[in-house]
């Protein structure tokens, strides 16, 4: 990654905001993928995180942010071994897979996005970064064969 535009009036938060707007701007970028490849404007609806990333709050409210999409998180920390259960219960007949997703999957917290700042302000910035990306995508990959 590289971080573009620094000045010194730019804090250590500054930096910290920086990198999980990263993350976010790499989310939507593959959203953007997936659209494209399902001929679909307006998929997924939301993003439903797991894991470590999801108990970072200012990750998942810039997440929110950037997308556009709530962002919710659940209540299981280890979603492949939930995953794994529900593919088991479903292997033994017990649940469809949607019977077995209510049954198990469920949510702690949904992040609403602040629509303003995606308009206004994420809007303008990811065309930004798509160009930064390309405009290095060579550079990258030399400094990943050192």
């Amino acid at each position: 990654g590289i971080f573009f535009g620094l000045n010194s009036q730019h804090t250590r938060f500054d930096l910290y905001r920086a990198i999980l707007e990263g993350v976010g701007f790499s989310i939507l970028q593959n959203f953007e993928i997936l659209r494209s490849i399902s001929n679909k404007d307006n998929i997924p609806d939301y993003l439903r995180v797991s894991g470590g990333g999801a108990e970072n709050n200012h990750l998942n409210q810039i997440k929110s942010d950037i997308l556009g999409k709530k962002v919710i998180t659940t209540k299981v920390f280890e979603s492949g071994l939930l995953g794994g259960a529900i593919l088991a219960m479903m292997g033994l007949k017990i649940y469809s897979f949607n019977e077995a997703v209510k049954k198990m999957v469920h949510i702690d917290r949904i992040f609403q996005p602040n629509m303003e700042k995606h308009h206004h302000y994420y809007s303008c910035l990811f065309p930004i970064y798509k160009k930064l990306y390309q405009n290095n995508i060579e550079l990258f990959k030399e400094l990943g064969e050192i």
